[in-house]
């Protein structure tokens, strides 16, 4: 024998590991493809690629920078989660704000409502107490958990007393018992401004996926993906208490009762969501829509907001050689076709 011919090979064979199921039929084809071996040993730390569900599954102490790749930067739940991004981007703005004010910028900055709707962070008292104080009878607010996806544990809020019940009673209660001396509470929420005129694709309510991809963090390499359009399988009514009526999660609509049958008319290609614009909407002004307005007007408007999330956490977020993240960032666009984010994940 020839040992250490052996042995190139056997380090020329490129081996993953997949945990979790979200995405993995697609990570796997591709892979295998090109020739990769799939491990199947949560313990062994041999692979050159670890594609995990949550970050949790990884083990950033055991990581060779330079050798191998993880698909989760260890603290991305400042991008990620509800209440670190809304943190982030708050001292993001005022940072922009400062230097524009002081000359080092020539262009007005994005501003902290053009990329997120008005957000309270439940899971603090200050905010609880901000949010009492700027609720209006007639508003409807919407409360998500701060770090889940497909729409779970989201609901609507349309009367103050439910957020007491749900929020400040708990909260009184533990401080009352010494559970909690910050008034923070154990279950982390965000509740934001509920969009009240969304533009609706034949009485249909939607939302626009888009992708980044963090391919590297050392250096910072970023790419943008303009993804799908999602569509509701029900009608549309703004005091509909049904959840897919308001949510457009794949998760939320597999639960209607005629998904199966209607499943394709719940993603559309971008060039679909223009030809529609072009034939059934007009501009602010009254002028027809152009026919390169997704091109030319949407996909720029997506891509400042996203690029705004990013700038906001690069600074903090931790950098090794390997670590990458892919990232989801969902869209609406209301009736005078201004672009509303509502959820990065």
């Amino acid at each position: 024998g020839h040992p250490r011919r052996r042995s190139e090979g056997a380090a020329r064979t490129l081996t993953y590991y997949i945990g979790g199921r979200n995405g993995s039929s697609l990570v796997e084809s591709a892979l295998t493809e090109r020739g990769w071996m799939r491990i199947t040993d949560p313990l062994n730390l041999s692979f050159r690629l670890r594609w995990t569900e949550i970050k949790a599954q990884i083990s950033y102490r055991d990581f060779k920078p330079g050798e191998q790749l993880v698909n989760h930067i260890p603290n991305i739940g400042l991008l990620t989660t509800k209440s670190g991004l809304i943190t982030s981007l708050r001292e993001h703005c005022r940072s922009l704000i400062r230097r524009y004010e002081s000359g080092l910028m020539k262009h007005k900055p994005i501003q902290l409502e053009d990329i997120v709707p008005e957000t309270f962070n439940v899971e603090l008292r200050a905010e609880r107490e901000q949010f009492v104080a700027t609720f209006k009878d007639g508003d409807i607010w919407i409360c998500k958990p701060a770090s889940c996806n497909q729409g779970k544990g989201i609901f609507l809020v349309r009367e103050m007393a439910e957020f007491v019940d749900r929020f400040m009673k708990p909260a009184a209660a533990a401080a009352s018992e010494g559970l909690s001396q910050s008034g923070r509470l154990k279950n982390a929420y965000v509740i934001q401004r509920y969009i009240r005129n969304p533009l609706l694709l034949d009485g249909i309510k939607f939302d626009i996926r888009c992708y980044m991809l963090i391919a590297s963090t050392v250096p910072y390499m970023v790419f943008y993906h303009h993804g799908y359009v999602r569509r509701s399988l029900v009608q549309y009514e703004e005091d509909c208490t049904d959840r897919e009526a308001h949510l457009t999660n794949q998760a939320v609509q597999k639960k209607t009762a005629n998904y199966e049958e209607q499943k394709e008319d719940t993603v559309w290609t971008m060039d679909q969501l223009q030809a529609w614009l072009c034939e059934h909407w007009k501009l602010p002004n009254g002028d027809p829509v152009p026919g390169d307005w997704v091109e030319a007007t949407l996909k720029k408007r997506i891509t400042q907001i996203m690029l705004a999330c990013f700038n906001s956490v690069k600074n903090k977020l931790h950098c090794q050689v390997g670590y990458f993240e892919l990232l989801g960032f969902d869209f609406l666009l209301d009736q005078s076709l201004k672009v509303r984010p509502i959820g990065y994940v």
